[in-house]
């Protein structure tokens, strides 16, 4: 029976696909190191193997029929009753296959072994030797409580501890020159709100924008919106709403709109007609009938028609 060892140093030979090989090393991780045999309670899912080697589920389903097709993997599939009613799984047998053509193991010709043996002095001499003269020589085991065999963890360097040698470089903007009349209304809503004792404000450039593109775009005149600024900042309701430049430009129409309105004159309130009864003059009374008018006595009318009531 092969163990890991044998499995990994076969696998790293072989002429499988890379996204093959990389799976068939993740199962070979999960055995036994002397056995190469997955205990039941490492044997992964499905959900597990896409989990452990980054890939998507369908291609590692693809890829496990690939490898079991060469020899690589043998399954051991339940039923449907009990993969559904047990959660039963698939057990995976991880083997050295027999066709000459699956593993293509190259032998290394009588040059590259006295190479090999160079490499090898040479890496005794500074403190280090070559995996591939002895194979398992560079592999250290240590206990895993979620893999057996699993070998040390290596240290991912944080990107927090490199430091960049040259700065960035890049294009920096131009600040714009500043207006007089974008000046004129950031510093006349600026004195309205010290005046009104509000916390000081801080002209920015944000100011500056919404002031610029209130005259530019918006065709604002500049008296009206110097006006307009005036009027809101005397106004109970709108001094406390506009305490910013870009909010000044937003509720423009709604300022604008309240301050011609307050300057037109309303018209009288007409009251609706009522049902309350009319106050007639002596002259317009009916003289046989002193509550109806003359003119619509309804009384003398139904005596003119005859109306015995």
């Amino acid at each position: 029976m092969p163990t890991v060892w044998d499995v990994m140093r076969v696998v790293r030979s072989s002429s499988l696909p890379p996204v093959a090989r990389h799976l068939v090393l993740t199962l070979v991780s999960l055995g036994d190191p002397e056995t190469c045999v997955i205990p039941d309670r490492f044997t992964p899912s499905l959900t597990d193997l896409t989990k452990f080697t980054g890939l998507s589920r369908s291609t590692v389903a693809t890829q496990l029929n690939v490898v079991e097709v060469a020899g690589w993997v043998k399954r051991d599939k339940p039923d449907v009753r009990a993969s559904w009613g047990a959660k039963a799984r698939t057990r995976y047998f991880v083997q050295i296959p027999t066709s000459p053509t699956a593993a293509l193991v190259r032998q290394p010709d009588q040059s590259e072994r006295s190479k090999a043996d160079r490499n090898e002095t040479a890496a005794q001499g500074n403190g280090w030797s070559d995996s591939r003269t002895s194979p398992g020589a560079a592999l250290v085991r240590e206990n895993d409580m979620t893999s057996p065999g699993a070998g040390p963890e290596v240290p991912v360097p944080s990107t927090k501890d490199k430091k960049h040698s040259s700065p960035k470089t890049g294009r920096t903007k131009t600040p714009e020159p500043h207006r007089a009349d974008v000046e004129t209304l950031c510093d006349r809503l600026e004195k309205w709100m010290r005046y009104n004792k509000c916390r000081a404000p801080k002209i920015t450039d944000a100011w500056r924008t919404e002031a610029r593109r209130l005259l530019d775009l918006d065709k604002r005149p500049l008296d009206e919106a110097t006006k307009l600024i005036d009027w809101c900042q005397k106004d109970g309701f709108w001094k406390g709403n506009i305490l910013s430049m870009p909010t000044f430009r937003e509720k423009y129409d709604q300022l604008r709109l309240r301050m011609e309105d307050e300057g037109t004159p309303r018209q009288p309130r007409q009251l609706p007609p009522s049902n309350a009864p009319v106050k007639l003059a002596d002259d317009q009374r009916c003289p046989r009938h002193p509550s109806s008018l003359a003119t619509n006595c309804g009384p003398c009318r139904s005596d003119r028609l005859g109306d015995p009531s």
